[in-house]
């Protein structure tokens, strides 16, 4: 029985694969297979998908100051990092709690959230965009984007 790598192990925790679903993924053996946590492939897409976490923590740090409990107690559910765009499958409970530290705002003459970041909703997924990159939030209908925008 062949042991798994302990970096394996953390990715599952973090993406909610399973070791097989990397495995089949990240395809071929040696040299020709794809690395086991995929990288973004500017510098610019990796501080837009900084600044997203980032702004997924502040969410949550103020979801438990203010009471609002999560079951289960995590904002992001699942992390698709296998495709040319993170995406990021968000609890609904705080997907308006994420837009309002993501999506920019002007407050006391300081932007908060991610300077020059558009949304553009889709079918299934909201893309934010940025001239840097871009993030998913999976599973975010254009009716459930209608809702968070009037809240």
């Amino acid at each position: 029985m062949p042991t798994i790598s302990p970096h394996l192990v953390k990715r599952c925790w973090c993406t909610g694969e399973t070791p097989n679903m990397v495995r089949r993924q990240r395809g071929g053996t040696g040299a020709e297979s794809r690395p086991l946590v995929p990288s973004a492939r500017t510098a610019g897409q990796r501080r837009l998908e900084a600044a997203v976490l980032e702004a997924a923590h502040r969410a949550m740090s103020r979801m438990r100051r203010r009471g609002c409990a999560l079951r289960p107690t995590s904002l992001v559910n699942r992390v698709r990092s296998d495709s040319a765009v993170l995406g990021l499958q968000v609890d609904d409970a705080g997907l308006d709690h994420l837009l309002a530290e993501v999506l920019p705002v002007v407050v006391g003459g300081r932007v908060r959230g991610v300077p020059g970041l558009r949304v553009h909703p889709r079918r299934d997924s909201l893309d934010l965009r940025s001239p840097d990159g871009e993030v998913r939030l999976l599973g975010v209908t254009r009716g459930r984007w209608r809702q968070a925008v009037a809240a």
